[in-house]
């Protein structure tokens, strides 16, 4: 009996292996091109381009699920779960929660002066079918709608305060919910509910912040003149 060369069986291996890889590499790429996964805390809207009906459906998937995708279809994803914003110059601490985080919003007050605040907005996506016809996909609405409108909101309600009312917290909780009505209200119709707007820290000019600091102690030192002289009197 004839015997078929070494080198033939292993050539007819090697091929076979290159086959196989071939097979392999072209069914994964056609399952990462045709599935896709929504997280649990995620909820997908479907675009599709080429299979009727074309264009955003209003449909909302599920998260926790994986999805089969017809040719020209895409899935954007939105997330369900308590969104946060820091307005804020400490980065590093706001990154440890995930947040966004932006430059501390700069107000310019009534009475000519400017202070810096860090404020955290916590929001929700409602109405994802919304916020993708009206700020796009992937998280546009981030920057085309809750940091604009955010920053809008606190710059006209706390900037018709005067300076020193800050120290007021009375005076700057009102003008907070005003904030939070107003980004509250602008953002509904887009599929976004802001829940909080939180006015964490506040920052003087360095000049105005001491001529302040002295204004406070002059005004305490009165004060306790006019204790201690009272006091004079009963005795």
């Amino acid at each position: 009996m004839a015997q078929v060369p070494a080198t033939v069986v292993g050539g007819a291996s090697v091929t076979r292996l290159i086959w196989l890889g071939v097979v392999v590499a072209a069914f994964g790429f056609a399952y990462s091109s045709c599935t896709t996964y929504v997280a649990p805390n995620e909820v997908g809207i479907l675009e599709s381009r080429l299979v009727g009906p074309t264009g955003i459906r209003d449909k909302m998937y599920p998260g926790g699920r994986l999805y089969f995708l017809m040719l020209g279809q895409t899935m954007h994803r939105f997330p369900t779960d308590l969104q946060v914003l820091e307005l804020t110059s400490y980065r590093d601490e706001s990154n440890a929660r995930n947040a966004r985080v932006e430059a501390p919003v700069e107000i310019n007050t009534s009475d000519g002066s400017k202070v810096v605040l860090d404020v955290t907005v916590l929001y929700r996506i409602e109405d994802p079918f919304a916020v993708m016809q009206q700020a796009g996909a992937g998280r546009l609405f981030e920057s085309t709608a809750v940091i604009p409108k955010t920053i809008a909101a606190l710059k006209k309600n706390l900037g018709e305060m005067v300076a020193e009312d800050f120290y007021n917290v009375k005076v700057r909780a009102q003008r907070g919910e005003k904030a939070l009505a107003q980004v509250h209200a602008e953002l509904k119709d887009k599929g976004i509910a802001v829940d909080h707007v939180l006015l964490r820290q506040y920052y003087y000019n360095h000049d105005y912040q001491q001529q302040i600091e002295e204004k406070k102690v002059q005004d305490q030192l009165k004060f306790t003149r006019a204790s201690e002289a009272e006091a004079a009197k009963e005795l």
